[in-house]
């Protein structure tokens, strides 16, 4: 997949007649995965090259000064969306300038002149200046390319959407998540030292410094995978503020990896978060503590088991 720029209005180069799909795409979820798979669909149909337009940064973090937290920072929605054999993403690159174009600007001044011949869209999707562009407007005013429109993708209760999927991750619904995400729900970091504490119960921790504006799940206790160098390990982790142990001010993400023993400060690791075990907890002593780890770490051993038939690293 090619990575191409579109910054204030200075259009890619040699690029082939596509089709594409647009939108912001945080998540790439089952709703996101309904345009790409129509933009491929399309695109071999017409014998074309496939591509998504996207935009970045966040309109909020540019016109609200906002921090966003993402399901997908940039460079996990270019890796998720390589597995999908498309050949260009084109990343429109969102300003307080580009901000102030309307619809018809954007489609008149960008998109009729690209090689583009087809457009896929979902029924929400909004655009231009205050967002007042809209399907109507991109079916209506322009001859450049055709338009299609997928509908609402849903459950039996909701619309599946970024910001419902945020939900359910902040509060800690991690199998949910999944399913809308058609994947575990990861955070990236690298590992660093903590206070070391854990190796003193029988619990060593990789203590995890996430260096992404990544939706964190709720504090608690999580049955998670951990890729470390392209391997995948079993792991417990812990989201909180080790109450036992003193308070920080900072969340603080802690992976026990099972059946592992190397040193790993300075690595960069993937938490995938499968399941939630328990609410973070204060213990009245170091006894009670090691006696609820006990009990987590059977359930996450038992989990794996009854998932893979077999226990493995």
């Amino acid at each position: 997949m090619k990575t191409l720029v579109i910054n204030e209005n200075l259009l890619p180069h040699d690029i082939d007649a596509f089709v594409a799909c647009i939108g912001f795409f945080d998540g790439v979820h089952l709703g996101h995965q309904a345009l790409l798979d129509k933009t491929i669909s399309i695109a071999k149909d017409k014998g074309l090259k496939s591509a998504m337009i996207t935009f970045f940064p966040h309109p909020s973090s540019v016109l609200q000064h906002k921090q966003v937290m993402y399901l997908t920072p940039n460079a996990l929605k270019q890796s998720i969306l390589d597995t999908y054999g498309l050949d260009y993403l084109i990343i429109v690159n969102f300003t307080t300038e580009f901000s102030k174009q309307s619809g018809t600007a954007f489609i008149e001044e960008t998109l009729c002149h690209l090689p583009l011949k087809h457009l896929i869209v979902g029924f929400d999707f909004r655009f231009g200046y205050q967002g007042k562009g809209d399907v109507h407007l991109l079916t209506q005013s322009q001859s450049c390319f055709e338009v299609s429109v997928i509908e609402q993708i849903s459950d039996q209760h909701n619309k599946i959407s970024s910001t419902l999927i945020k939900s359910l991750i902040s509060n800690g619904e991690v199998e949910v998540a999944h399913q809308y995400l058609s994947r575990p729900h990861q955070v990236r970091g690298q590992v660093i030292k903590g206070n070391q504490r854990g190796r003193t119960i029988g619990y060593p921790t990789a203590n995890i410094d996430v260096f992404e504006d990544v939706v964190i799940p709720a504090k608690g206790v999580y049955i998670a995978n951990v890729s470390i160098d392209s391997n995948v390990y079993q792991s417990m982790v812990n989201i909180g503020h080790n109450p036992t142990f003193n308070a920080k001010y900072n969340v603080s993400i802690e992976a026990y990896i099972l059946d592992f023993n190397e040193t790993i400060y300075g690595k960069t690791i993937t938490i995938h978060f499968l399941k939630r075990i328990r609410d973070e907890k204060k213990f009245d002593s170091i006894q009670e503590l090691i006696a609820q780890l006990d009990k987590d770490n059977q359930e996450t051993i038992d989990y794996f088991t009854n998932v893979s038939g077999f226990k493995q690293k």
